[in-house]
């Protein structure tokens, strides 16, 4: 693994998943989260816990960067793309079952279903254009498979 290459997947992951999550959760879906208000913390509540959550998506970020790099390819962009429908097919659909189980809206957990997605194809975009494998762009940091 060329540990340049997957610093800077993790800080351009971090960057990006911050930039997403504010955009999709603070505009894209907060009418729906406001007709469900009883089901959420208090904004006080939830701004005194941001540095959970920004400790979970920082930790998911490098454990999405980490599975990157152990499939890594080669393949470009396409390859990007690929790892991130599977994903977040994969992590969309765990996401949007909560309809069966909290009486959310089913607009809602299509929506969850739609920009989670959305997030990890672009995350793995992201990664197809940083990562490397050839020893000779990461210098002496590359460690094999």
């Amino acid at each position: 693994m060329c540990c340049k290459r997957f610093i800077g997947m993790v800080i351009a992951g971090f960057i990006f998943t911050f930039v997403y999550e504010y955009g999709v959760h603070q505009h894209l879906l907060i009418s729906m989260y406001e007709e469900t208000a009883n089901l959420w913390r208090t904004p006080e509540e939830m701004e005194a816990l941001c540095w959970m959550g920004m400790g979970a998506r920082l930790a998911i970020v490098a454990l999405l960067a980490f599975i990157f790099t152990r499939n890594y390819e080669g393949k470009g962009i396409g390859e990007g793309v690929r790892f991130g429908a599977y994903l977040g097919l994969y992590t969309g659909i765990g996401q949007a079952s909560m309809y069966v189980y909290s009486p959310i809206t089913m607009e809602l957990a299509l929506a969850w279903l739609s920009t989670t997605v959305v997030y990890t194809i672009a995350m793995g975009i992201i990664f197809s254009l940083i990562y490397c494998k050839a020893k000779e762009d990461c210098g002496s940091c590359n460690t094999g498979s």
